[in-house]
């Protein structure tokens, strides 16, 4: 017995309106500055923020990693 052919594939429907091409925002030189401003405060807090969280290492056990207390 013969396989029956295949079918032959469907036309993709075409699109009922045509998207514009894409042209990206200009960036706003102060908005730029200022979220550059956040991101290094932010870097520069982290430490802290670090040293202070409770799932710190020295925290979770003073005496040091892998010593029972």
């Amino acid at each position: 017995m013969l396989a029956p052919p295949p079918e032959a594939p469907v036309a993709a429907d075409p699109p009922l309106v045509e998207a514009p091409p894409f042209e990206p925002l200009p960036l706003n030189p102060l908005l730029l500055e200022l979220l550059l401003l956040v991101l290094l405060e932010l870097l520069l807090l982290d430490p802290l923020f670090a040293i202070s969280s409770p799932s710190s290492p020295d925290r979770i056990c003073p005496s040091g990693p892998g010593r029972l207390s």
